[in-house]
């Protein structure tokens, strides 16, 4: 995996050494999932997870809401305390394709989403991240869905040189 900072063109920079915050995901969600049923399948617990109806305050005047859909997550910023995106795509990688069979009832269902999702803070106001065909493909396998979340600091890059 490679990241690139775009005000030296020339230069690659080394999977991640400018990000402050990485986190990668694995999220199934659904209408109607079942918290529980998903990891009594998976023989895992989520770290995080909502079902439909479930409560939650929302917006400035924390108004009481309800949540729509269910969805069982699994995220790696509780396993993995490393800045290197890799680090954490090799742990989720490392959970879930042994599972891959449990996986199949949901990959194959369409009444569910399966999905990655990476995130990362950078430091420079412009960055991008690519990820290899070999990771890119083992990742795919496991989901039906990918999400990537940059959030770069806000440095206004148009002033004149």
């Amino acid at each position: 995996m490679k990241f690139f900072e775009t005000e030296r063109n020339d230069e690659w920079i080394v999977e991640g050494d400018r990000y402050d915050n990485v986190s990668v995901s694995f999220a199934i969600r659904s209408d109607d999932l079942s918290l529980e049923s998903v990891s009594k399948n998976l023989g895992l617990s989520c770290t995080r997870g909502f079902e439909r109806g479930d409560v939650f305050f929302s917006g400035r005047n924390h108004d009481r809401c309800e949540k729509l859909w269910g969805a069982w997550v699994y995220e790696s910023e509780h396993h993995v305390f490393s800045d290197k995106l890799k680090d954490h795509l090799d742990f989720m990688l490392s959970v879930f394709e042994p599972k891959m069979e449990q996986l199949k009832p949901y990959l194959g269902d369409e009444a569910y989403t399966v999905r990655f999702d990476m995130s990362f803070y950078e430091t420079l106001s412009v960055a991008s991240c690519e990820l290899d065909k070999e990771t890119m493909t083992r990742i795919l396998n496991l989901c039906n869905s990918i999400g990537v979340c940059l959030v770069t600091d806000d440095r206004d890059l148009s002033e004149d040189d």
